[in-house]
């Protein structure tokens, strides 16, 4: 199951560049999803592997490892570095040692995507991965420079009109008979997703970090909501034909449901708890006036 896809949950991701009023939940979160855009990857493909190897005895956890796990996540990440660095050398640098045009233009924040995705899938590695280490490489050089933000609200919009149309989609295949094949087991290990699986393994995850329990409980708590999930289980049923196939699809479309409804509803008034609750503590600790704490302002 894939995390929290950003326009999905603006809530309960970070904003635009330069945004002071940042959190570790709000990071957390934002972080997951981009990260596990590549992450979940090599074990889609373990699974693909395994049903593979099961009908031919094969020997196939080197082949895995080695391939699927670490070239390909090197592979991304390497990629991503490098078509970052070339960007900023091009947008930021180039114009200001020889007469190369200035880019201004936000859509290429969708160009970069595009470019940094399908040259590392020409490669074997994972694209998904690619594009995060690519943005997250362009965004670090002249950190202050507006057209960060130019390319965030440009890109933001795409996102926005895709996801629109994702939902359509996801709305109509409910109708249509997604859910059919549902079984009382196969909801019941949906919700065990849900509220028991998601929650546990990341406050493991996280045991250590240095934030409150409230923050750790709302990390936690959130993460789902994944339209990607469709995208992962369409990857593998491409490459093998897995058992109750269509089961897989209803347990994949009840949990979304079921997380687009719930964390939809709680995720504002729980974000909206956690600030207020973090400007009273910084008011106590004296880094904010009490003007600030009661307006909402969260200025350090």
């Amino acid at each position: 199951m894939a995390p929290t896809d950003p326009v999905l949950a603006e809530q309960v991701q970070v904003g635009p560049p330069n945004d002071k009023e940042e959190d570790d939940v709000r990071f957390s979160l934002t972080a997951e999803a981009g990260l596990n855009d590549g992450m979940a990857f090599p074990f889609t493909w373990l699974a693909i592997v395994v049903a593979v190897a099961a009908g031919t005895s094969e020997p196939w956890f080197a082949e895995w490892l080695l391939r699927d796990l670490i070239y390909r996540i090197l592979a991304g990440v390497g990629m991503g570095y490098l078509i970052g660095r070339g960007l900023a050398y091009l947008i930021f640098y180039l114009p200001r040692k020889v007469a190369f045009p200035k880019t201004r233009d936000g859509f290429v924040g969708l160009s970069a995507t595009l470019v940094s995705y399908g040259v590392t899938e020409m490669i074997g590695g994972y694209g998904f991965m690619a594009v995060f280490f690519t943005a997250l490489t362009l965004s670090s050089y002249e950190e202050e420079h507006e057209y960060h933000t130019e390319m965030h609200d440009f890109v933001l919009q795409v996102e926005r009109i895709i996801m629109v149309v994702l939902l359509i989609l996801f709305g109509g295949s409910l109708v249509s008979g997604i859910l059919d094949h549902l079984t009382w087991n196969d909801v019941f290990v949906s919700l065990a997703f849900l509220f028991v699986i998601r929650p546990l393994t990341s406050l493991v995850a996280i045991y250590n970090v240095s934030c409150s329990w409230r923050e750790k409980m709302a990390i936690s708590f959130f993460g789902i909501r994944g339209i990607g999930s469709f995208f992962y289980l369409a990857f593998a049923l491409s490459k093998i034909d897995f058992v109750d196939a269509d089961r897989l699809w209803s347990i994949v479309g009840f949990i979304v449901m079921v997380s687009i409804i719930l964390h939809g509803v709680t995720a504002s008034r729980v974000m909206d708890y956690l600030d207020s609750t973090r400007r009273r503590i910084l008011y106590r600790r004296g880094y904010l006036k009490k003007q600030d704490a009661d307006s909402g302002a969260n200025k350090l």
